[in-house]
């Protein structure tokens, strides 16, 4: 029985498929307000995936590093905006030989903050948001374990902090490396 059951997991792992990967790249924003003081901005993304299923993978990872201080209100006060977020995933990859199209749908868990240095009483802006988010792009390996890829995702994230309605939501255009992990 012992035998069996260390087999089954022997088996199990010699399909195991782990990718780690870090992506870089820009970060657009829909909203015209906020794009006029804020623009867009730098975003870093790390991630893992694992391959549950020739081609379909589940992963997470982490966005960061938009942080961007702009002049708003009639005094032209100094705001520093900041977003960030984990995101789970799912990928589909068509496992081509050198070149390999992505498609991936998720979850988004964005942290949006906003800060304003100022006189009156202006309320700090720290909230959550939960979202959908899609993807496609391609990895290219030149050897085995090893790619370098391009991605474009979309990020719909429409937030109320208070009674107007913002769209911080927007695409990431973003090139990056990783390497496949296996235990064969």
């Amino acid at each position: 029985m012992l035998f069996m059951v260390l087999s089954a997991n022997a088996a199990i792992l010699a399909n195991v498929k782990i990718e780690g990967g870090f992506f870089a790249g820009l970060r657009t924003v829909n909203d015209a307000e906020i794009k006029r003081v804020y623009g867009g901005g730098f975003i870093y993304f790390p991630y893992l995936d694992l391959e549950i299923f020739k081609g379909l993978t589940v992963g997470g990872g982490y966005e960061f590093g938009y942080s961007k201080t702009g002049k708003i209100g009639l005094f032209d006060e100094i705001a520093k905006l900041d977003i960030s977020g984990f995101e789970l995933f799912l990928m589909y990859q068509y496992r081509a030989k050198i070149v390999v199209p992505t498609l991936s749908v998720g979850l988004g868990f964005f942290s949006y903050k906003q800060a304003v240095e100022s006189a009156s009483d202006l309320p700090l802006v720290d909230f959550k948001k939960t979202t959908v988010i899609f993807a496609g792009g391609l990895k290219i390996y030149p050897m085995d374990s090893f790619f370098f890829s391009i991605e474009a995702k979309y990020v719909p994230l429409k937030v109320q902090p208070y009674e107007d309605v913002v769209d911080l939501g927007g695409w990431r255009f973003a090139v990056g490396f990783g390497g496949t992990f296996g235990f064969k």
